[in-house]
């Protein structure tokens, strides 16, 4: 499996996790379980900066 589709794969995993965190947030009126969601939505945006970067990089 190549490092993209790797990336891929823990990006969808990752987007899978903030939704979940993001209902059950809504569901238990959690600013706690909002947070964590905000966090792994960080985690996102850095797995989306890993990708540009592999794209970027020169053959």
């Amino acid at each position: 499996m190549s490092r993209s589709a790797r990336l891929w794969a823990v990006l969808v995993a990752n987007l899978a996790l903030v939704g979940a965190l993001i209902g059950v947030g809504l569901a238990a009126h959690s600013l706690g379980v909002w947070a964590e969601g905000a966090d792994y939505l960080a985690d996102a945006a850095a797995i989306g900066v890993a990708l540009a970067a592999l794209r970027l990089q020169a053959p």
